[in-house]
């Protein structure tokens, strides 16, 4: 009878669980959530422990504290320690105190995150040497991150971090002001603005751990938790989906109704450019502290700053143009926060937890990328050097976080992640040989003939096929679900841009090259517009579910990168036929855009960059009359400077290319587009040529030039 009374009982607190909360929620007193089918609640799955419901409602006991906690939450750390200590700094955010500081005391045991400490990597050649330390600490042991009257945390063998209180470093008293000012400018909308940062932003760019994030924002004055930088750039990016939130775009708009009558009903959208300017400035002072909240907040402030929203194309403020300025200085003080940090360092070995080891290898790859597409669109030396960078290749293990709520849109998010890195080693390989800012290595290659060029190019052809050839079918552009915005563009685009440079390269080469013959050339030049062709298609495609979300930061850029590739192609055009052609599809490239910009913060940017760069060139005259105005020009000054000429002609840069027969691709006075047939052909859905058809048959033929040629 005993026994069927506790079977009894059993079967009732289960059941009523639906109706109170787990031990743990009631004792932090946080609302107990479970999703649906779960018998655990989302803290608790989490925190990897148990969800129960056997503690009275009066107990506020410690359950949490007990010993072998810590070992049953980092089973994969690389290293044990019997030390207490070690033990509990392996927290996996597992132990739980029963007061609102929960949190904090969790990430007292963190490197990276520490409340109050910040943690400098002590590298080869400096002042601190390994094998010195160890005359500090002969035991050679993991240092408890939380034990802060340690100098040196020690991860592992050759691995030693410097560790500084955050209050001995300068503006260190600001950082309350400035977060309480960012979240003053957008109260009451700051939780408002956090779903949706979420919701839109991160499933596309994944670098912020989602559920200690929430975590923490959701305690009472959560926000305080935060820097000014992070929670700054999280609001200002959500700002750019303001209408797309229900109750946040119906009060704007019957605020606006209501302001022809009443002034005090009116809801006012926050000030985004306040806010960015405090999140920049504050931004300068928090690098004094190194952490990992820092990389985060800038890497997402970097995103907003080529497509801010406030300008048009037509006009905008000053401020507004010089944001894409700053941008490469940001990005070079990104990546010195990055290495003091030691994320350039592969962090498998660590003794930290495994979720920090993931956001570690997220955040290493988030500033390679960075870092490599910025010195692309900028034109500027890569910070970053592969050698240096020894960082794993991201997997779907970096990205759990052991939150329960995990989406599908979460998991293309982390797809689209992992091969936007990938596709970052082949572009910085091809900008490392292509766009070499070494004057020797760049002088080698200048001087090199087309067929050498071609030569370099083909392997990173080949590892461009291999990546479209390995992309899931969810990350393809026709992947869209209803009534859910999809960011697989941003990803495609940087595709198109990587195959351009390469094809821009191969242009340029023959342009200089005395001895390109036609057979090379016009091989060449058929492969370059078919990837003209391919892109633009791409840009008409764009659906209004591609255009609403979320584009990182250089896709702006790379849409006045292929401007300028289009401009490349008129100016070494052959005839006037073809100078028109590629006059008239740089009309309907510029027009395809303009008629897309209009709320799309990025081809609005994009069509302010394109104005910007070559607004200046006349393409009403065909180019090579232009160059004989030039080369008389030159002439001209030449004979002026000297007071006399020998009748030779003076060296200039103007293209040398080999004639093209008259009637290829061009009759009866008109542009014959046949390549524009060959593509909707052999191509049904552009994403299944990528790299495939048009490269392989152009290399295939350019191979049989070669061989022909050494006989």
């Amino acid at each position: 009878m005993d026994g069927l009374t506790r079977k009894k009982r059993r079967y009732v607190r289960i059941s009523n669980r639906a109706e109170r909360s787990c031990d743990t929620c009631r004792r932090r007193k946080l609302k107990c959530v479970r999703d649906k089918d779960q018998t655990q609640c989302v803290l608790c799955v989490f925190h990897q422990r148990a969800c129960t419901y056997d503690e009275p409602r009066g107990r506020q006991g410690k359950a949490h504290s007990r010993p072998g906690i810590a070992n049953t939450t980092q089973t994969d750390s690389p290293t044990q320690h019997s030390d207490p200590t070690t033990a509990g700094s392996q927290l996996h955010l597992a132990a739980s105190p029963t007061s609102h500081d929960d949190l904090d005391a969790r990430l007292r045991l963190t490197l990276g995150l520490h409340p109050t400490s910040h943690f400098k990597y002590i590298g080869p050649g400096s002042l601190h040497e390994d094998m010195l330390l160890d005359f500090i600490d002969p035991s050679f042991r993991y240092h408890n991150v939380a034990d802060e009257s340690k100098k040196f945390c020690r991860l592992a063998e050759g691995m030693t971090f410097l560790g500084r209180s955050d209050a001995s470093t300068l503006y260190s008293s600001d950082d309350k002001d400035d977060t309480e000012a960012v979240e003053k400018l957008v109260r009451p909308h700051g939780p408002a603005l956090v779903d949706l940062f979420f919701r839109i932003v991160h499933p596309s760019y994944p670098i912020i751990h989602k559920a200690l994030f929430l975590e923490k924002y959701n305690r009472p004055n959560g926000y305080q938790g935060f820097t000014a930088p992070l929670l700054g750039a999280v609001y200002l990016l959500a700002l750019d989906w303001w209408e797309h939130d229900q109750e946040m775009g119906e009060s704007a708009r019957q605020g606006k109704t209501a302001a022809n009558t009443t002034k005090t009903t009116k809801v006012a959208k926050p000030d985004s450019d306040a806010l960015a300017k405090l999140a920049s400035r504050s931004l300068a002072t928090v690098v004094h502290r190194p952490k990992i909240s820092t990389v985060q907040g800038c890497l997402l402030l970097l995103q907003r700053a080529g497509g801010s929203p406030q300008g048009s194309i037509d006009g905008e403020s000053q401020r507004s143009r010089n944001a894409s300025t700053d941008c490469w200085v940001l990005t070079s003080q990104l990546v010195a926060v990055a290495e003091e940090l030691g994320l350039h360092v592969d962090c498998s070995k660590w003794n930290v937890p495994a979720w920090e080891r993931g956001i570690r290898r997220r955040l290493a790859w988030a500033v390679y990328m960075q870092d490599k597409w910025s010195s692309l669109i900028y034109g500027r030396p890569s910070h970053v050097q592969s050698s240096q960078w020894r960082i794993p290749p991201l997997t779907t293990d970096d990205f759990i976080e052991n939150n329960g709520d995990t989406e599908k849109e979460d998991d293309k998010g982390q797809l689209l992640f992992i091969h936007l890195a990938r596709l970052t080693q082949v572009m910085a390989e091809a900008l490392a040989i292509f766009y070499s800012h070494d004057p020797d290595q760049y002088r080698a290659f200048s001087e090199a003939d087309g067929m050498q060029t071609v030569e370099l190019v083909k392997p990173i052809a080949l590892k461009l096929r291999a990546w479209a050839t390995a992309l899931p079918a969810s990350l393809r552009m026709e992947a869209v679900r209803p009534r859910k915005l999809c960011s697989n563009g941003y990803l495609h685009l940087s595709y198109f841009v990587t195959e351009i440079m390469v094809y821009r390269c191969i242009v340029r080469s023959l342009a200089r090259s005395q001895v390109a013959s036609a057979e090379l050339l016009m091989l060449c030049r058929d492969a370059a517009k078919a990837r003209l062709l391919h892109v633009m298609r791409f840009v008409e495609a764009l659906r209004p579910e591609h255009l609403q979300a979320f584009w990182w930061f250089a896709s702006p850029k790379s849409l006045a990168y292929i401007r300028t590739y289009v401009s490349i192609l008129w100016a070494t055009s052959q005839g006037e036929q073809e100078a028109d052609y590629y006059r008239q599809k740089m009309d309907e490239f510029r027009w395809s855009l303009r008629v897309r910009a209009r709320g799309v913060n990025f081809v609005t940017a994009a069509m302010r960059d394109m104005g910007e760069s070559l607004a200046d060139i006349d393409m009403s005259r065909p180019p090579f009359e232009q160059m004989a105005d030039i080369r008389t020009q030159r002439q001209r000054g030449h004979t002026g400077e000297t007071g006399q000429t020998d009748g030779s002609t003076p060296a200039t840069t103007t293209s040398t290319l080999t004639q093209l027969p008259d009637d290829i691709g061009f009759t009866d006075g008109r542009v014959v587009d046949y390549m524009d047939d060959m593509v909707f052909q052999t191509t049904p859905e552009f994403l299944n040529d990528f790299g495939v058809s048009a490269s392989e048959a152009f290399f295939a033929d350019i191979n049989s030039l070669h061989f022909g040629s050494s006989l």
